[in-house]
């Protein structure tokens, strides 16, 4: 006899207790990256049932399922039954049948703005504000609700401040040095000692916190998406963060709102840019007069009244 399990039994349970004082139990794992056991699960079984199942069926499952183990066999057994024996599974029966249970990667977003893949970004936007989990990389992310928008237009905010703030030290003396393309240790060897020497006049690097410095592998993947951009388009996407995030408190609907500010951010905005109320951003002269004190310590970039 064998008992299987995707998760640990309830503590206390006789026949768990019995078969482990008999030394019978064995515990395993597929590690941190479970979808090429899902894979070979899922291909074991259609051969089981007679199925065909297509790879591109496979890696929508895994996609649709968020590659969690319980749900990505829950849905394939569901499936399997649902073709039957010499049936076939594609993509398309994933869409039809499975829901979609995916969360979303703020660094997705981040990353799409970085192309300037306007049809990625976008579609990516409307997940995060979808209802769906979200996540920042491998980590679980928490948010708040009631003011998602608004939060995720400050994490969104922070990043273009981030890829500011490098674009202008990597633009100092005339040549970045910085290549979009080098490796992760190139750029701890040739980038990053610039980017955490102090700045004058205040004695520190703007990548400083009360915590320490940056992690060395956020500034790297901040300063390959802000490689597209120039300071001066990061400045004014900048700028139309405080626009934006005065709309969304003021209950302009939060995906039309963000979508412009993404679809802007990618394609570069028309100038002069308009917001309710006839206020106009400050033309480039003015941003270039804002001191280096207000990019170092967060300050917003001014707007004037026309």
């Amino acid at each position: 006899m064998a008992l299987l399990t995707a998760v640990a039994p309830p503590a206390g349970v006789d026949l768990v207790k019995e078969i482990a004082d008999r030394g019978l139990v064995l515990e395993t794992t597929v590690g941190d990256d479970a979808e090429p056991a899902l894979r070979r699960l899922a291909s074991a079984r259609a051969k089981d049932r007679e199925v065909v199942l297509d790879p591109a069926a496979i890696e929508r499952l895994l996609v649709r399922t968020d590659s969690r183990a319980a749900s990505f066999a829950l849905e394939l057994e569901k499936l399997l039954e649902w073709a039957g024996k010499g049936g076939r599974i594609k993509a398309s029966d994933i869409e039809a049948n499975v829901e979609d249970e995916s969360s979303e990667d703020v660094y997705g977003l981040f990353d799409a703005i970085g192309r300037r893949d306007a049809g990625d970004a976008l579609g990516r936007l409307e997940r995060l504000l979808d209802g769906r989990d979200v996540r920042a990389g491998e980590r679980d992310f928490k948010k708040v609700e009631d003011i998602w928008p608004v939060q995720l237009l400050g994490m969104l905010a922070g990043e273009v401040r981030r890829m500011l703030l490098i674009r202008a030290r990597l633009d100092e003396g005339g040549a970045t040095g910085f290549d979009a393309s080098m490796s992760y240790q190139t750029f701890q060897a040739r980038v990053l000692p610039r980017l955490m020497a102090p700045a004058a006049p205040f004695g520190r690097s703007p990548f400083e916190t009360a915590q320490g410095g940056a992690h060395p592998f956020g500034l790297y993947r901040s300063a390959q998406r802000s490689s597209k951009f120039t300071t001066r388009q990061l400045a004014r996407a900048l700028t139309r963060a405080a626009d934006v995030d005065v709309a969304l408190k003021n209950s302009y609907p939060p995906l039309e709102t963000l979508s412009v500010y993404v679809g802007e951010l990618v394609a570069g905005p028309r100038s002069p840019l308009k917001r309710g109320g006839g206020r106009l951003m400050a033309p480039p002269c003015l941003l270039w007069k804002v001191s280096m004190s207000n990019l170092i310590y967060g300050a917003t970039w001014p707007t004037v009244s026309t």
